[in-house]
């Protein structure tokens, strides 16, 4: 995970345990920020695709090994692209919160997704035989 990828993660949970802190009953305060205050300020549209295409390609074609440097190369050219298309930050400010949310889920459940959730039954032990 790169620092950048840790910052995030940090910011996440930090606005987790204020909003989780904030209330006592369990029930759902939203918070008066936005998602987009979760997010770092700096944080591009190609460093959140990042993020996102690293997991993915890991869960839904890991045979293909895509390499960091070349998701690296397809996370600057789509979000340049994406930047032209959504000139105003739409994906990093509007949704950035919510995108890195789904790329960490992924992160640790993707890979988890093909095994049981559950361990085999354990083999009862043959009862010993009195030799009768």
């Amino acid at each position: 995970m790169s620092a950048e990828q840790a910052a995030v993660m940090d910011a996440l949970r930090q606005e987790a345990d204020e909003q989780a802190s904030e209330t006592k009953t369990g029930e759902y305060i939203p918070s008066s920020e936005t998602q987009a205050d979760a997010m770092p300020d700096d944080m591009t549209t190609a460093q959140l695709l990042e993020m996102l295409l690293g997991p993915a390609f890991n869960i839904l074609a890991p045979a293909w090994e895509v390499p960091p440097e070349e998701i690296r190369a397809l996370a600057e050219a789509d979000g340049a692209a994406l930047d032209a298309w959504f000139p105003d930050g739409f994906l990093v400010g509007k949704y950035g919160a919510l995108l890195a949310m789904a790329a960490v889920n992924i992160a640790v459940l993707g890979p988890r997704i093909k095994q049981p959730r559950h361990y085999p039954p354990k083999a009862k032990d043959p009862e010993p035989n009195d030799g009768d």
